[in-house]
């Protein structure tokens, strides 16, 4: 897409979330945010072979499984924070609410 200065940016003029895959000095794919479809906000690992590659991928597949398992472990913590943190803000409200209740019945 675009570029200012070196940064690539999507069609939204945001910068993109594009990531390179390395082993070593090989590329092995890209991850990238799904942007369109029922899946949007998710990421997607676009994995490549390397034509003449040593037998790399069975290590490489396994670490990448566990990378995307602790991505997807922190989403869910993310959520969770975001929910708890909802969650606060009702209570901090209630608090207020209350307080202002109690303190015009004091006037009475």
């Amino acid at each position: 897409m675009g570029s200012d200065m070196g940064v690539e940016t999507g069609i939204d003029g945001k910068p993109d979330e594009d990531y390179q895959g390395l082993e070593g000095e090989i590329s092995i794919g890209r991850v990238y945010p799904i942007l369109q479809t029922l899946k949007a906000g998710k990421r997607f690992w676009a994995i490549q072979y390397p034509k003449g590659a040593k037998a790399w991928l069975p290590e490489a597949a396994g670490r990448l499984d566990k990378l995307d398992k602790q991505l997807t472990a922190l989403e869910g913590e993310m959520r969770t924070l975001d929910m708890q943190e909802l969650r606060l803000s009702a209570v901090e409200k209630q608090t207020s609410d209350a307080a202002v209740s109690m303190r015009s019945l004091e006037g009475h």
